[in-house]
């Protein structure tokens, strides 16, 4: 059978029944869980956890709110709206359950081993 989170089903089923359509959260980037190896490379503690910003998407919410994708010195996303991300699957579930297209998130970054804040407005995912 097929079982549909409850939190999916109360966030998503409103806008079905309004519109016809649904507007899944994006932030424009792709990237991965940070590994000790990674960490180390980027000049960061080997136990730093988050998810490391590989490709940042052109014109999109994180490439108009200035993060950095690069496998050797991209932006470490550690935190979103407050809640610690450790990984890129982590962040992937934040977004699905919390966020929505148009609205602001926060997301803790570390860049050049300092930590900072940048507001990123999240998109609609195209083709959704």
């Amino acid at each position: 059978g097929l079982a549909i989170p409850s939190v999916a089903v109360s966030r998503i089923a409103p806008s079905l029944i309004a519109t016809g359509s649904y507007a899944h959260p994006y932030l424009g980037v792709s990237g991965g869980t940070l590994t000790p190896e990674r960490a180390s490379a980027l000049g960061l503690p080997a136990d730093t956890q988050g998810t490391l910003l590989m490709e940042v998407v052109a014109n999109g919410p994180a490439a108009q709110a200035g993060l950095r994708g690069s496998e050797t010195n991209g932006d470490v996303i550690v935190a979103i709206n407050g809640t610690a991300v450790n990984s890129m699957d982590e962040l992937i579930t934040y977004l699905a359950r919390y966020g929505v297209a148009g609205e602001n998130v926060t997301l803790t970054i570390l860049r050049d081993g300092q930590q900072q804040e940048i507001a990123v407005q999240l998109g609609a995912r195209p083709g959704a």
